[in-house]
């Protein structure tokens, strides 16, 4: 299953990212991780809106999205 949501900020983003992954580790299927979302496309923004600077997302989802293990790029993982 495919989870993501959008935070304006990287410190939002780790918060969300570290609640969700509360007793896990990195290498379980259910964690979560932080990329780089795809900037703010919603109507009646300004064109600088950072409403969706950062993305959590379910690890096999960042891993797609950065091409991983393909690149150098890897997602980043909060955990407590």
């Amino acid at each position: 299953m495919t989870y993501f949501e959008f935070f304006e900020t990287m410190d939002d983003a780790i918060d969300h990212c570290r609640k969700r992954n509360v007793g896990l580790n990195s290498q379980d299927p259910e964690c979560m991780s932080i990329v780089d979302g795809p900037g703010c496309c919603t109507d009646g923004h300004q064109p600088d809106c950072p409403c969706w600077d950062y993305a959590v997302v379910d690890l096999e989802t960042a891993k797609e999205i950065l091409g991983y293990p393909d690149t150098d790029l890897a997602p980043l993982v909060v955990t407590d």
